[in-house]
């Protein structure tokens, strides 16, 4: 008899929701802040996925251009991923959206800095009141402590602290960052320190662990994925920076990293119970995919069935962030 009792979730369904492209950092690794690294988004690909992008996205494009005209299809896909600071959060609609589909969510908000999102706090106090919330932020905005006071920390599962050790000693806001990250704790989030691997770190790892760790913060070093000096990362990452990252024991852990990423023909719940959320509001199946599932403030509706993933190389698995909701969505 197997007692293996699997992992309960309270939720049906996640949305990926960049809020917005805005942030107060400009990491060199990050393509968020500046609308120009789009460009460079394609670039970090390695061009891996142009033929199948193309194959996969081009059809509908052309499909577009032929009815909307190419100039308002250039426009509305500008809108959608454009950074704007400014723009607030119509949370009726959004509440609207989300009762509609009978479902409980688990919204991920991520930007971009979300705490940018002027009424970004009041939209979290909605959502929580039947839904769950994880959140991406730098931990520089002066609003975690309204935020503190105001959320109820059992309906957020998880607030990754984006610990971009460089950029904030560059901007002398490191204390800044400590302060947030120790007032979350102190209130009972769950709230965790991630930096990302980048090359240029490898030689003060210990350095800043050690910093970290006299001020109660254990780093967690996740993947650089993009490209440095010409080469293509995580691939390029030697067996030494692979063991100081902590990504674990050389060469096994470097399969893991690599194989996280290649999910060509596998199986994904993209679109089926997850979905991605641009600034717009609009949601699609995936990054990659640009397969329509609605809009956050008018009607989301999921396809019926799961996907094999085209792609060679895919930046955000979403099936792999989020293991126990894709077992539901197998089963």
């Amino acid at each position: 008899m197997n007692n293996h009792k699997k992992k309960e979730i309270p939720y049906d369904a996640w949305l990926l929701w960049t809020v917005t492209n805005a942030c107060n950092l400009n990491c060199p690794y990050c393509n968020a802040s500046n609308p120009e690294k789009i460009l460079k988004k394609f670039y970090d690909l390695g061009f891996l996925n142009s033929a199948i992008i193309a194959s996969v996205n081009l059809s509908k494009l052309l499909e577009q251009s032929f009815q909307k005209g190419p100039f308002r299809v250039y426009r509305e896909t500008k809108a959608k991923l454009t950074p704007e600071a400014g723009t607030a959060i119509d949370i009726p609609a959004l509440i609207r959206t989300l009762d509609a589909t009978q479902k409980i969510f688990k919204i991920s908000f991520t930007g971009g800095e979300p705490f940018l999102v002027p009424n970004f706090i009041d939209a979290c106090e909605a959502i929580t009141k039947k839904h769950y919330t994880t959140l991406f932020s730098n931990l520089t905005s002066p609003q975690i402590k309204s935020f503190c006071e105001t959320i109820d920390p059992r309906s957020v599962l998880e607030i990754c602290g984006s610990l971009h050790i460089k950029e904030l000693e560059k901007r002398r806001l490191l204390e800044r960052y400590i302060e947030n990250f120790i007032l979350l704790k102190a209130k009972g989030f769950n709230v965790s320190a991630q930096a990302v691997a980048h090359p240029d770190l490898s030689g003060d790892v210990e350095k800043y662990r050690l910093y970290f760790k006299e001020k109660g913060i254990d780093i967690v070093f996740v993947p650089f994925r993009g490209r440095y000096h010409w080469k293509q990362y995580p691939k390029s990452y030697t067996g030494q920076e692979i063991e100081r990252f902590g990504f674990g024991p050389f060469p096994k852990s470097h399969t893991d990293i690599m194989n996280c990423f290649y999910r060509k023909g596998k199986m994904c719940n993209a679109g089926f119970n997850v979905g991605v959320v641009f600034p717009s509001g609009e949601a699609q199946t995936c990054f990659l995919i640009d397969q329509s599932i609605g809009n956050v403030f008018t009607k989301i509706e999921f396809h019926n069935n799961l996907i094999k993933c085209p792609f060679k190389y895919c930046s955000c698995p979403l099936n792999i962030y989020d293991p126990t909701l894709f077992e539901k969505a197998c089963q």
